[in-house]
């Protein structure tokens, strides 16, 4: 397939930053972004799945570990109350009380900082759903609580939002938002660099334009993830 290019021989965009496809009509240019973006998202979906699989592996090592302390304590008090040491079963179920208050408490907090990344994130233009749970995820794992104010910052002291700006503007991450139309200098040559020169390269190595443009020349599958 072939793209409209400028006169200085780099790729024409469209609005949403795809390749414009050469003397074709609306529909078969419409099919043509849209494989270029199916292209993509095949690309990000092993990334979304590992993501996936770890975080849910984390959380039930969580459960496992919870269930087996509770089974623990259960066994504790039924041991302590066969003996006839009621003040000790009564500190160990005020303590358990405690300890689920507390728990409570840490949801409360946990969801006012999701709210607050979300509310940070809400004014990005993410590639698809799948790209801005991977960005919402990489955040949270970032973030710390003021223990002065209670808002929600990155670990080195950046305010939130600073965060966010930051993160949005790292080429490392700009394969999670639609790229910027860039009528002057496009991606033809994919900023200067080569297929032959990303040989040896990882696909999260790339920048947002390099995997556009190898998307668009249907050379994404060179690349491992």
């Amino acid at each position: 397939m072939e793209f409209e290019r400028n006169e200085d021989g780099t790729l024409k965009l469209d609005a949403n930053g795809n390749p414009i496809p050469k003397n074709v009509n609306a529909n078969a240019a419409e099919e043509a972004q849209k494989q270029i973006q199916a292209g993509i998202d095949a690309a990000l979906a092993p990334i979304k799945e590992k993501l996936d699989a770890a975080y849910a592996q984390r959380d039930a090592l969580a459960r496992d570990k919870a269930k087996l302390e509770a089974d623990r304590k259960q066994a504790e008090i039924e041991a302590l109350t066969a003996a006839g040491k009621h003040d000790e079963v009564a500190a160990m179920k005020a303590a358990a009380l405690e300890e689920r208050a507390n728990r409570a408490e840490a949801r409360v907090v946990e969801l006012t900082r999701n709210v607050s990344v979300k509310d940070a994130l809400a004014g990005l233009e993410f590639r698809n759903d799948r790209s801005k749970e991977m960005a919402y995820r990489d955040v949270v794992d970032q973030l710390i609580q003021d223990e002065k104010t209670g808002e929600w910052i990155h670990r080195t002291g950046v305010s939130l939002k600073d965060f966010v700006a930051n993160f949005a503007k790292d080429d490392d991450n700009s394969f999670l938002f639609k790229p910027k139309t860039n009528s002057g200098s496009g991606m033809g040559n994919m900023n200067g660099t080569s297929v032959d020169n990303l040989k040896g390269k990882k696909l999260g190595d790339l920048t947002q334009a390099q995997v556009m443009q190898l998307a668009s020349e249907g050379k994404l599958g060179q690349f491992s993830l």
